[in-house]
């Protein structure tokens, strides 16, 4: 999806984050606020000026790869290899979500002090059964042993068999960018493309690309990345990297029981942190089915 960043200077935009919200027993509930209605406008003009340029779109089935990993996990650097290379391989139909979690993502001794971790990628990590990094999920489809999570080694069969469905939902990302506030606003329109039973909910995260940090790199032959020294490597480029979701780890009702060419929008307001370089950064959202946790369709679109 071809995408434009719209930089405002003076439009005073709204400062609330907006999800259509039917949360349960959410263990890390997000603050639900109407955004303003200039940011809503905003917003809406800008994605109508994108729509008249980029014209009609045919829908296309993407996938999410959630690499699990940590900066102090040395066959990591392997598993990001084999990311990296599928990305390469499928394009923009492919979406690499790197979540820094668990043991090997502590920061409380150096030279691994960088944070890399998120409540979300925490929860997640512990709900869907991970015992160790690296390993993966795909669209978090469940597999033969009733579990979405795969080895690094699965990761590209999975890939594929997802990008042979045929898509259900259809998504377009509007942002609207205030270098002064490093305020980000969102608008997520999805549309539904078939008649559907059952409650879909939406995450919206926000990742960063090439982090330049510590990282543990085993050799090649043990999971580490042959173009890296092996040891504890000061300059490594750490890819992807979920920095922040911004409506909790199950996300928000997005639509119950959709029929086929329901559309639905939803607003969201978040602040980059000063530290992120907002080139390198992306949105990253996605739509799950409740009741099999599996994502249905997911979309990105970069901060240039």
């Amino acid at each position: 999806m071809k995408s434009i960043a719209f930089y405002i200077g003076i439009l005073g935009l709204g400062t609330a984050l907006f999800s259509a919200c039917d949360v349960i027993e959410n263990p890390l509930p997000a603050p639900i606020t109407k955004p303003a209605l200039s940011t809503t406008l905003a917003l809406d003009s800008a994605e109508a000026a994108q729509d008249s340029i980029n014209g009609p779109v045919t829908p296309t089935k993407k996938v999410l790869l959630e690499d699990y990993t940590g900066h102090t996990c040395g066959n990591c650097p392997g598993a990001a290899v084999m990311a990296k290379n599928q990305k390469a391989l499928h394009g923009d139909r492919l979406v690499v979500m790197a979540v820094h979690a668990n043991y090997f993502a502590r920061f409380d001794k150096a030279p691994y002090t960088t944070n890399f971790t998120t409540p979300e990628g925490e929860e997640w990590f512990e709900s869907f059964g991970f015992i160790s990094n690296p390993n993966g999920m795909v669209n978090r489809v469940k597999n033969g042993a009733n579990s979405a999570v795969l080895g690094v080694a699965a990761w590209s069969a999975a890939i594929a068999a997802e990008m042979l469905k045929t898509p259900q939902i259809s998504m377009n990302l509007t942002t609207l960018y205030q270098p002064e506030s490093r305020k980000l606003d969102i608008k997520v329109r999805s549309k539904y493309l078939t008649n559907k039973s059952g409650k879909y909910s939406l995450i919206v995260a926000i990742t960063e690309d090439s982090i330049v940090s510590y990282q543990k790199n085993y050799g090649a032959t043990a999971g580490g990345d042959p173009a890296y020294p092996v040891g504890d490597v000061a300059k490594y480029v750490h890819a992807h990297a979920m920095r922040k979701v911004l409506n909790g780890d199950l996300g928000s009702l997005n639509k119950e029981n959709p029929k086929a060419d329901d559309i639905t929008h939803a607003y969201f307001t978040t602040t980059l942190d000063p530290a992120w370089r907002k080139e390198k950064c992306s949105v990253v959202a996605f739509i799950y089915e409740e009741a099999t946790d599996e994502i249905v369709q997911v979309e990105e679109v970069h901060l240039h």
